[in-house]
């Protein structure tokens, strides 16, 4: 298998909001391990237009649009031209549906932002969850992990000079929509971080929050291929969005150890299947995990924690069917703070052989 990181919800100079040009950004992705590049402007695809997208200092870069009302923001990606423009008001259905109908797909940005009052971020939540057709969801985004710390001016200083120590983690409400929602289809999890290196004015100075070259090294989303990624454009284009679909994906906090190794599996009989595929029961299913170093891991099967272990792999044997993915921490300095977060993989009984 074939494990590459990819960093999504990038914003560069082509945003109102943004402060760094596309080729800074490429060039720090590139010393941060990053191997595919998910830029996606507000409302806009000019990077895409102006010849961006493509192999770049060894790193692939897709341009999509952040379509970002005042609530429910949507990345689009494998679209041609931006959908949704500047200030244009739409219910989010509307642009699901035009992203499908365009060929492209979504991913749900950020569903349980809360923002920082106290610094005058407002909060961008998603807040229609009657809405389908959508491919993903954010189950872990940098900036609203960042921005909830914001508390205090003791705990703001703190969170800016150690960012990484600040992250704790996606949020339970954000983890058991997921489950549930799985219930029922096929969504993808994904890690982004929201990125805009911005820079805040106060008096007598200024500050950046979060250049790329820190952002980069935290919040990451992997992707598992079975054969190397193509340096052919078009070939690795679709190698990373059929990984996504397909959910083959786990995301992962690396600002100090990478994830890049992990494996996560469950056999039963002749079958086996790794992350986002699935198989049928026979009898019971050996789960496989392993971690690159050791750690804190955690099976959860159906939103409930069926096995723990402090190791650097854990074997369970699952004798019902259910939807299973791994959690697992990394000790930093004596605490286990938040490392992978796995996609699921999902275990059936066919009921006609049951019935027979």
């Amino acid at each position: 298998m074939h494990d590459y990181a990819g960093s999504f919800h990038v914003h560069t100079s082509y945003s109102f909001d943004g402060n760094t040009g596309v080729e800074e950004i490429i060039k720090a992705a590139s010393k941060s391990g990053v191997d595919f590049l998910v830029i996606t402007d507000h409302f806009r695809l000019d990077a895409k237009l102006d010849g961006w997208e493509g192999w770049h200092n060894g790193v692939l870069v897709l341009v999509g649009e952040e379509i970002s009302p005042r609530h429910n923001h949507y990345l689009a990606l494998g679209i041609e031209k931006p959908l949704v423009f500047w200030k244009k008001s739409s219910k989010p259905q509307d642009y699901i549906d035009a992203v499908n109908n365009a060929g492209g797909f979504g991913l749900i940005a950020h569903p349980d932002h809360t923002g920082a009052p106290k610094h005058g971020v407002k909060s961008y939540a998603w807040n229609d969850w009657s809405v389908k057709g959508y491919s993903g969801i954010s189950i872990w985004d940098m900036m609203t992990d960042w921005q909830e710390k914001l508390r205090s001016p003791i705990k703001s200083v703190f969170s800016l000079l150690f960012p990484a120590w600040a992250l704790s983690g996606p949020k339970e409400i954000t983890l058991k929509r997921w489950d549930e929602l799985n219930r029922f289809g096929r969504i993808l999890g994904y890690g982004e971080i929201d990125n805009h290196n911005t820079i805040r004015k106060y008096p007598g100075f200024k500050i950046r929050i979060f250049p790329f070259e820190v952002a980069f090294k935290t919040i990451k989303t992997r992707i598992v291929l079975n054969e190397p990624l193509s340096r052919d454009f078009d070939t690795a284009k679709r190698q990373v969005f059929s990984a996504l679909k397909a959910q083959s994906a786990y995301v992962s906090q690396e600002s100090w150890n990478s994830a890049k190794g992990f494996n996560f599996e469950i056999s039963s009989g002749a079958a086996k299947a790794g992350i986002g595929g699935g198989l049928e029961l026979e009898g019971s299913a050996a789960v496989s995990i392993s971690l690159p170093k050791k750690g804190k891991i955690r099976l959860v099967a159906d939103g409930r924690v069926v096995a723990e272990k402090t190791s650097d792999r854990l074997e369970f044997t699952a004798s019902k069917p259910g939807l299973y993915r791994v959690e697992a921490w990394q000790r930093i300095f004596g605490v286990y703070k938040p490392w992978i977060f796995s996609n699921h993989i999902r275990l059936s009984v066919n009921t006609l052989k049951k019935e027979n």
